[in-house]
């Protein structure tokens, strides 16, 4: 069995350390073919608007578009447009909520943060908790 000293493991991992720095200084080229411009007048304005209905219609479109953020995940898809309609429809329900079940409104939001931060890092543990979380917290609020 191979002993390894101190210095010896210091003298490797300076070396490796150099050999990182160096490939780190390489030069970058770019190809100025694949370079395109977009003119200034071919920008789209997107508008969002809020859903609307009531709670009892709002509470199974929420819970739905956080279920498709991990089927998407799962299936190598982007799932940013299923957490922006979850972002949308928590900020129409928000309010209600607000109004009718403050108790529940911090636990909704940590829910909501944690379904973006799973599509930002592409967990998809954590979309999968956060939907659990939510059908519970949506159970509690229709009790």
């Amino acid at each position: 069995m191979r002993r390894f000293t101190v210095a010896h493991v210091r003298r490797t991992a300076v070396t490796g350390m150099a050999a990182l720095a160096l490939v780190g200084c390489a030069s970058t080229t770019y190809d100025q073919s694949l370079v395109t411009t977009t003119p200034a007048t071919s920008a789209v304005a997107t508008t969002t608007t809020l859903p609307s209905g009531t709670p009892a219609e709002l509470m199974p479109r929420l819970l739905a578009s956080a279920k498709q953020v991990s089927v998407l995940m799962i299936a190598d898809k982007d799932p940013s447009l299923a957490a922006r309609d979850v972002d949308a429809v928590w900020a129409a329900l928000r309010p209600e909520v607000v109004k009718t079940r403050p108790d529940l409104v911090d636990a909704f939001d940590q829910s909501i943060d944690r379904i973006n931060r799973a599509v930002q890092f592409k967990r998809v543990a954590d979309a999968d908790k956060s939907t659990k979380n939510l059908e519970v917290l949506i159970a509690s609020y229709q009790a």
